[in-house]
């Protein structure tokens, strides 16, 4: 219920708040025992102090909801802290750190089956290599994360990530590719009510016709 009321105000952005309330949670799980809740409370408080931009913060208590996963054998939450850590490592700006910690969650949820959570991460380790200057590989993550995204019928995930493929091809000088992505990403931002990211496209797609003319 804590736990619940926590993701309710982070939706929101009062993140002050959910963390208020996983912390009254997390001494809850910790006074009956409940291990597997505590990792999960501990990830959530990670994830809200990341937010925050508080990595290190994000970083202690991502490291301490890990060892416990590890030690009761929480697959899935040891997945989900390692993402937590690569997370805060990107922000603090130590991209190889972030791609260990993701490619490390990466082979955990391939191996579960979870294919959300490895679109994520795809999706992430495109982040991490733009942000090292690796355009290429990039491209490769986010491709990946697009075949995904349209897979399990994200279509808002998937136009998101056709732009920044568009953005990028473009610079790679794949024009006609990169137009195919920018009007993709702006028919799908269109239809959700996006309109100003449905704007951002059609500007894209202003500077790749320009380009073809």
């Amino acid at each position: 219920m804590l736990n619940n009321l926590g993701f309710a105000y982070s939706d929101i952005g009062d993140l002050r708040r959910a963390i208020e309330f996983y912390n009254e949670s997390l001494i809850i799980r910790q006074k009956i025992g409940d291990r597997h809740g505590e990792s999960q409370t501990l990830s959530n408080l990670g994830n809200a102090y990341r937010q925050l931009g508080d990595a290190s913060r994000a970083i202690e208590f991502n490291e301490k909801g890990l060892i416990i996963a590890q030690k009761i054998g929480d697959y899935h939450g040891e997945g989900n802290t390692l993402i937590g850590l690569g997370n805060a490592y990107l922000i603090l700006g130590d991209f190889h750190r972030a791609i260990d910690y993701y490619e490390k969650s990466l082979t955990i949820f391939r191996e579960l089956g979870d294919r959300h959570s490895e679109g994520t991460i795809v999706g992430n380790l495109g982040n991490a290599y733009l942000n090292l200057g690796h355009m290429s590989r990039a491209i490769e993550f986010y491709e990946k994360h697009l075949a995904i995204a349209r897979e399990i019928g994200d279509e808002l995930g998937a136009a998101r990530t056709s732009f920044n493929l568009a953005f990028l091809l473009i610079q790679q000088g794949h024009v006609n590719n990169a137009q195919v992505h920018a009007k993709y990403a702006r028919q799908v931002f269109l239809q959700v009510g996006h309109s100003e990211y449905a704007s951002k496209a059609q500007e894209l797609i202003n500077q790749i016709q320009a380009k073809l003319s």
